[in-house]
């Protein structure tokens, strides 16, 4: 399977940092906050007074005959124009309030399910980082297991050629050195998936 690492020790900011910046559902719920801050800023702009300007043109016709009135009208020879300001005070003006306060909700909303969506991502990364480092003890473990497993086998099969020891009892230590051996490889397959 490979090396492992003498020390296990990780830092889980750093793998935290880097969920929080590629996390494709984090990424939607920063747009959401966009898109709900727009609102809110439109809504604020809805209670403001407005001053607006207004211009218009036309042509209008005069004349005595229909046909030359549509050619005056069509081919503009009295044209007509204007261009004013209007200023618009609302009075009152609960509605636009309501909506302004509705999108302040909404942007508060937002912003606390990111926040809790970050929480979130902390917490995962940071139980993975414990059981990866748990994953190593065991393998740390396990490796000795297997060491000291070896050695019993070597000193009953030692045992059994002095005739103190069986053979019964030499495939005893050889099935808990394969049950050593299998624990490490789960574990050692476990750290790296």
């Amino acid at each position: 399977i490979g090396e492992f690492p003498e020390s296990f020790e990780l830092d889980w900011r750093d793998p935290a940092r880097r969920a929080l910046r590629e996390r494709a559902d984090l990424r939607a719920l920063r747009a959401d906050i966009g898109v709900a801050e727009t609102q809110l800023m439109a809504a604020e702009r809805d209670i403001l007074p407005r001053l607006d300007l207004v211009s218009s043109y036309s042509s209008d016709s005069t004349g005595p005959l229909f046909d030359p009135g549509v050619e005056q009208t069509f081919g503009l020879e009295f044209p007509d124009w204007s261009v004013r300001l209007e200023l618009s005070i609302p009075i009152g003006n609960t509605a636009a309030r309501a909506e302004r306060d509705s999108a302040r909700l909404e942007v508060e909303q937002r912003r606390r399910l990111l926040y809790d969506a970050e929480l979130e991502v902390f917490l995962a990364v940071r139980d993975a980082v414990r059981a990866l480092e748990q994953l190593a003890e065991s393998i740390q473990r396990g490796q000795e297991s297997v060491r000291l497993e070896s050695t019993n086998l070597n000193r009953e099969i030692a045992k059994r050629d002095v005739g103190s020891s069986t053979t019964f009892d030499v495939q005893q230590v050889t099935q808990q050195l394969l049950e050593a051996r299998q624990r490490l490889l789960r574990n050692q397959l476990d750290y790296r998936r």
